[in-house]
């Protein structure tokens, strides 16, 4: 793996040398909470890690995009 630096670096290595997931599977409270005001339609996850808050919309039947910046988590999420 080649020396990185900056957010993209840190990130990197934590999703590498995390055993399961960094988080877990479950979507942050705070957006399961608030989720009711969320219209149907497209939903943008930016820093979608292994896909938590993702997931969570897209099995309420949302179209879901999603970026990171760390290339080991979206391969982790598969």
């Amino acid at each position: 793996m080649p020396i990185m630096t900056g957010n993209k670096g840190i990130w990197e290595r934590q999703y590498d040398q995390a055993e399961n997931f960094l988080w877990s599977l479950r979507p942050i409270q705070t957006l399961v909470d608030y989720s009711p005001l969320v219209k149907e339609g497209n939903v943008l996850d930016l820093g979608i890690g292994e896909g938590r808050n993702a997931l969570y919309f897209a099995n309420k039947g949302f179209e879901v995009a999603g970026i990171d910046i760390s290339e080991t988590a979206i391969i982790s999420a598969h």
